[in-house]
C-alpha cells in the first residue's frame, strides 16, 4: 500500500472564500459582533468563561437571510453546559431546541419571513477538562471551569435566496477545499489485503459501506472523497451508485458496465454522518476496486478555479509531449504549472484523460512527478478503445504530473478543465446528495429528445436542484445512452466558444459514463455538444463550487 500523503495543505485556519470575517478578542464581560455576507461559512475562536455570553450579529448582503445554522465543533472531550445554555434570537425567526451537551451541538434558526439582520446569543456554563479539536486541524487541551477560560469554536452558516438548504449532519452546508493525495487503494473486494478489509464479490442489489473518515489517512473533518471506482468483470449489465451513507439511495449512477467489463470512473461524493460512503451495485455480481486521490475539508486544502477546457496533451501530434505512442511501461511527464493557463502556484489539476486505440488491454496511472508510482489505476482499456476518465491529480516537482502506461502501446490525450491553488478568491466545494439533473429520454432538465449530430443543448444550473446563483462550477456524472455512432461529447461553460476538447467518448450502442467538472457560463448554464449520430444524455449532480 502506498503511503497516503497530502501534497499541500493550508495551515491558516481563518482563510475564507471570497469574504473575510473580522473577529476581535472578547473581554470576560464583553460581546462579539460581526457582519457577514449571506452564503458564507465563518469561523471564530473566542475565549469564554463560565456564564459569559457571546453575541453574533449577522447582516445580510445583497439578498435577505432565510436561515442560520450555528454549530460547536468537534469535541474530543466533554463540556457540560448549564441548563440556561440556550440561544436567544432576535429577528423574524422561530428558534428550535438546542442539542444536548457532550457532542457536537447544532442550532438551526429558520426564518418565518426573510430578514436583513439577526442576532444570536450563546452562554457557556462551567464544565470539565476536555480536548477541543480546533479548526486548524490541531488538538488543544483546555480547562473549562468556574475560574478558567475555555475556547469555543463557532461555525456560522447563513443562507440567502428563496430556499434554506438542508444538509445532513456533518456537512453543515460548509464549503470545503481540496487536498490531493498520492493515489492509494482503499477498496479491493478481490482481496482482504486492502485497508477496507472488505472482500467478496458484491451481489446484484447489494450495498457495500466503505469507511472513509479516519481511515487511509483521511481526516475526521473530510466532507467529501474523490476516488476512482472500477467495476471488475461483472456477470451482468448494470451500474454502481455512490452516495453518503445514512441517506436514501438516490436516482443516480456513477458507473455503468456490461458483462466482462473492467470499467473505471472518477467519483466525487459527500461522506455520510457515520464517516462512510455507500456503494450500491445493480446487475449480476461484481468486484469493486477504489483508489482514493483526494478529499475535501473545510479546515485545510486548496481552492478550485474552473477553466474553459484546453487541450494540454496529445501524443498523436506532439501537444505537450513527443509525437509518439506511449510504450509499455512508458511514462509521459506533462508540464502543468505555468502552462496552458494554470498558474505556477497550482497544487493540483483536473484533466480529462483519454486512451486512444491501445493495442493491448491495460491501464494508465496518473501521479505527481517526483513520488514513487502508486498501486492505483485511473484509466482502464482494451485493444482498440477510445476511452476517457476524469483525473484529479496533485502537481509534483518541477510543476509536472506523470502518466504511466502499464501494457502495450497507446496514444494519450488530456484536456485540462480546472486547477487547485491557495488562491482564496477561488471556489470551495459543497457536496450534495446526488440528484438527476438531466435526462433527454424523459425531458428532465431539458427537452425530451435525443441530441443530434453536431447538436448542442443547454442545461440550466443556477436555481435548479438546490444549486445557488453563487455557484461557479459543478461536478456531475454524465452518461451517453445508446448512441447511434462513434462520437464524443464536449461539456463547457455556456456563452463561450466550444473548445477543442472531449468530455466523453463512445461507440454505437454504448452506455458510457464520465465525471465532468465544469465551469458554469455567465447565463447560469452549461452546454453539451454531440459530434456524430444521435445520443441520449443523462447527468447526475453530486456537488458544486461557490
Amino acid at each position: 500500500m502506498s503511503k497516503l500523503r497530502s501534497l499541500r495543505t493550508l495551515g491558516i485556519l481563518f482563510a475564507l472564500v471570497a469574504y473575510l470575517f473580522s473577529i476581535t478578542t472578547l473581554s470576560p464581560a464583553g460581546a462579539e459582533t460581526a457582519s457577514v455576507p449571506v452564503n458564507v461559512t465563518t469561523s471564530s475562536t473566542v475565549g469564554l468563561v463560565d456564564g459569559q455570553a457571546i453575541t453574533v450579529t449577522v447582516t445580510a448582503g445583497s439578498s435577505p437571510i432565510y436561515g442560520i445554522e450555528a454549530r460547536q465543533c468537534s469535541l474530543a472531550g466533554t463540556i457540560d453546559y448549564t441548563a440556561d445554555f440556550s440561544p436567544t434570537v432576535t429577528g423574524k425567526c422561530t428558534p428550535t431546541a438546542l442539542g444536548s451537551a457532550g457532542a457536537d451541538v447544532y442550532k438551526t434558526v429558520t426564518a418565518v419571513d426573510p430578514f436583513s439582520t439577526a442576532t444570536l446569543q450563546f452562554k457557556v456554563g462551567k464544565g470539565s477538562s476536555g480536548s477541543f479539536n480546533l479548526q486548524s486541524g490541531g488538538t488543544s487541551t483546555v480547562q473549562c471551569d468556574e475560574t478558567n477560560a475555555c475556547k469555543l469554536t463557532l461555525l456560522l452558516q447563513v443562507q440567502g435566496g428563496t430556499v434554506f438548504k438542508s444538509f445532513p449532519l456533518g456537512w453543515d452546508g460548509m464549503g470545503a477545499r481540496f487536498n490531493p493525495v498520492t493515489p492509494v487503494r482503499i477498496l479491493d473486494t478481490r482481496t482482504t489485503n486492502t485497508p477496507s478489509g472488505v472482500a467478496g464479490r458484491v451481489p446484484g442489489g447489494g450495498t457495500l459501506d466503505l469507511q472513509i473518515r479516519g481511515a487511509n489517512g483521511i481526516p475526521d473533518d473530510a466532507t467529501a472523497i474523490v476516488m476512482n471506482v472500477t467495476a471488475v468483470l461483472p456477470t451482468g449489465a448494470g451500474f454502481i451508485t455512490a452516495y453518503p451513507s445514512g441517506v436514501s439511495r438516490p436516482l443516480a449512477a456513477n458507473l455503468n458496465f456490461a458483462p466482462g467489463d473492467v470499467v473505471p470512473n472518477l467519483v466525487t461524493v459527500g461522506i455520510g454522518t457515520n464517516g462512510k460512503v455507500t456503494l450500491y451495485h445493480q446487475g449480476g455480481t461484481n468486484d469493486i476496486v477504489a483508489d482514493a486521490v483526494g478529499y475535501y475539508s473545510p479546515v485545510s486544502g486548496d481552492y478550485f478555479t474552473p477553466m474553459t477546457p484546453v487541450r494540454a496533451l496529445d501524443t498523436r501530434n506532439g501537444t505537450g509531449a513527443a509525437a509518439a505512442r506511449v510504450a509499455q511501461g512508458g511514462v509521459v511527464s506533462l508540464q502543468v504549472a505555468g502552462a496552458n493557463g494554470v498558474p505556477a502556484n497550482a497544487t493540483g489539476i483536473v484533466i480529462n484523460m483519454t486512451a486512444v486505440t491501445p493495442d493491448r488491454a491495460g491501464y494508465v496511472t496518473a501521479y505527481p512527478n517526483g513520488v514513487s508510482r502508486p498501486l492505483a489505476a485511473n484509466l482502464n482499456f482494451v485493444p482498440g478503445d477510445i476511452v476517457p476518465n476524469l483525473v484529479i491529480v496533485g502537481i509534483g516537482t518541477q510543476g509536472k504530473v506523470n502518466f504511466y502506461n502499464q501494457n502495450g502501446t497507446l496514444d494519450l490525450v488530456g484536456d485540462i478543465v480546472g486547477y487547485y491553488s491557495p488562491d482564496t478568491s477561488a471556489a470551495q466545494f459543497f457536496p450534495i446528495t446526488p440528484v438527476r439533473a438531466m435526462d433527454t429520454r424523459n425531458g428532465t432538465g431539458v427537452t425530451q429528445a435525443k441530441v443530434g449530430a453536431r447538436g448542442s443543448i443547454s442545461l440550466g444550473i443556477h436555481g435548479a436542484n438546490g444549486i445557488p446563483n453563487s455557484a461557479v462550477a459543478i461536478v456531475m456524472n454524465t452518461t451517453a445512452v445508446s448512441p447511434t455512432g462513434a462520437s464524443f461529447l464536449t461539456v463547457w461553460p455556456a456563452g463561450v466558444t466550444r473548445p477543442l476538447a472531449a468530455s466523453l467518448n463512445y461507440v454505437a450502442g454504448d452506455v458510457r459514463p464520465n465525471l465532468v467538472q465544469v465551469g458554469i457560463g455567465s447565463n447560469g448554464s452549461v452546454s453539451l455538444y454531440n459530434n456524430v449520430g444521435t445520443v441520449d444524455l443523462v447527468a447526475d449532480l453530486t456537488g458544486y463550487f461557490a
